[in-house]
């Protein structure tokens, strides 16, 4: 029996499947933070003049001063990082084209979470944070504005992500990808946002899904800058109870017909996707209306044997979905059995 071969280092100790979907979060400290200085390459002449005119005044060539124009962009702090797959025996693979990550401070949580439903759609809402950078607003349409062309830093615009909860502890909170310096790798993925892109207003929205009781959020602000995306901490998760408390639509034009010892109904059906019937309600003299029967009906029409001939009785149907939220009534009706 061989030996099983060693591990690379830093790998988990059961390794990773071809096609895994990887996980890598690092705890940043000063020493990370150090910008590299590169190495100096041989000194080049300096370079020619961009643009030069003779001038009489000054009998020689003189440069000629650039055109007003934005000024040069400061670099982000920028940090690079390249995947590479090791085999069982430590061979490495290809390199990954390096991913830039910009490391600017990134914007103080979102406050203020709300979450409401209604029948059809959840809705989240929140408080951006004061610190994070958002896009220049554009002038009203009526404005009258003169062709321009702006100069300037270019513009850095910010954002918004919603999870569902619970999202997991950012790196290093919590103690799991260990001290300054160092990082842990998990499977995956990533907790991905709800939302497909960076939502530009501090709300979101999504159908209630059917089946769900319960659903809970988390929300981060996002400041981009010229080397990238940097995103807050999410907020404290906030939940909601997905109660099903919307009555059905009501019966519309009840209609009743007398005839020998009973009185026949019809209506027209309630559009609800939970319904569970109807049930059919009589009063008589002005009395409170009372229910003909305890278990909601799916017909649309129901024949009352019980009425008492030359008697008028007052008719309504209400619809009961599944919940048993009842609706609001029907048009009432008045007929009497012969």
């Amino acid at each position: 029996e061989q030996p099983e071969p060693a591990r690379p280092p830093g790998s988990m100790k059961e390794g990773f499947d071809q096609g895994d979907t990887l996980v890598v979060r690092e705890v940043l400290g000063a020493v990370e933070r150090q910008p590299v200085v590169p190495r100096k390459k041989k000194k080049e002449p300096e370079p020619r003049p961009p643009a030069s005119a003779y001038s009489p005044s000054l009998g020689r060539w003189v440069e000629i001063s650039p055109p007003l124009g934005p000024p040069r962009p400061v670099e982000d702090a920028q940090r690079y990082y390249m995947a590479v797959a090791l085999t069982r025996r430590g061979r490495r693979g290809v390199f990954t084209r390096p991913m830039v990550v910009s490391l600017q401070p990134p914007p103080s949580p979102p406050t203020s979470v709300e979450v409401r439903y209604d029948e059809k759609t959840i809705s989240v809402s929140w408080e951006a944070p004061s610190d994070l950078r958002q896009p220049t607003l554009p002038p009203p349409s009526d404005a009258a504005l003169l062709d321009a062309k702006p100069l300037g830093m270019p513009s850095l615009t910010g954002g918004f992500n919603t999870f569902l909860s619970p999202v997991p502890a950012p790196a290093g909170a919590n103690g799991s990808a260990g001290p300054e310096g160092t990082g842990v790798v998990t499977p995956g993925p990533a907790p991905a946002p709800l939302n497909k892109a960076a939502l530009s207003e501090p709300r979101f929205e999504e159908p209630v899904a059917a089946g769900v009781t319960e659903r809970c959020y988390s929300v981060t602000a996002i400041s981009t800058h010229q080397a990238g995306p940097v995103q807050s901490e999410p907020s404290a998760p906030v939940c909601v109870e997905l109660k099903d408390v919307f009555p059905p639509a009501p019966p519309k034009n009840l209609a009743a017909v007398g005839s020998e010892g009973a009185v026949s109904l019809i209506w027209e059906r309630s559009e609800a996707a939970d319904l569970a019937g109807y049930l059919v309600l009589r009063s008589e003299g002005g009395g409170e209306p009372e229910a003909l029967h305890e278990t909601p009906i799916a017909e649309t029409t129901f024949r009352d044997e019980g009425a008492k001939p030359g008697v008028v009785y007052r008719y309504v149907v209400v619809a009961v979905d599944k919940a048993g939220n009842r609706s609001e009534p029907s048009n009432a009706v008045e007929e009497s059995a012969r």
